[in-house]
């Protein structure tokens, strides 16, 4: 909102205000800061190693995906805005989604993946793993499909077109443009 620039950091959050570096509710956020998103609402989306935090309004707000605060639901990895007010959640435990409106948590777990990154397009989530390569999440019926393997490599970023091209980044088999309907 209105060209701002925040950077999350292993030392919390901070803020870009003229040619200075500010940080950020540093009495309120304490972890590592590992994933930042922004909605059309102005809202900001804050995943950290101890949960979530949303900012709106002037005001931080915690939310844990888990009541049992040292759950794996609540190290965040990714996050990835969905449509109907869903927020997508890549975690140490796996694939979350969080309505905005009841802050109501599903779990969508699958033990044989180690999710690292996800990228939303139309009603597919595709999520980049640590040894399986692409996997493709349909929301409508919420199943899991092997999508495309790129060797053993580690899947460390996902973004998207969001019509045909996902952009995917490796590590160390380099950036790989790839076309979903050609795969």
């Amino acid at each position: 909102k209105n060209n701002q620039i925040w950077i999350g950091s292993n030392r919390g959050l901070w803020k870009v205000c003229g040619e200075k570096l500010v940080h950020v509710a540093s009495k309120i956020i304490k972890s590592h800061v590992v994933s930042l998103l922004h909605d059309s609402h102005g809202i900001l989306y804050i995943g950290t190693r101890d949960g979530l935090y949303i900012y709106k309004d002037n005001k931080f707000e915690h939310v844990l995906l888990n009541k049992d605060y040292l759950s794996l639901d609540n190290v965040i990895r990714k996050l990835c805005l969905g449509s109907n007010n869903q927020l997508w959640i890549i975690t140490d435990s796996g694939l979350l989604s969080m309505t905005m409106s009841g802050r109501k948590v599903v779990r969508h777990y699958k033990s044989e993946y180690s999710f690292n990154t996800i990228c939303r397009v139309d009603k597919y989530l595709y999520l980049g793993t640590t040894n399986q390569g692409l996997i493709r999440f349909d929301i409508s019926s919420s199943q899991f499909t092997p999508f495309m393997s790129l060797g053993f490599a580690v899947i460390s970023s996902l973004s998207s077109d969001g019509k045909d091209i996902l952009y995917v980044g490796t590590d160390g088999l380099g950036v790989k443009f790839i076309s979903i309907k050609k795969k």
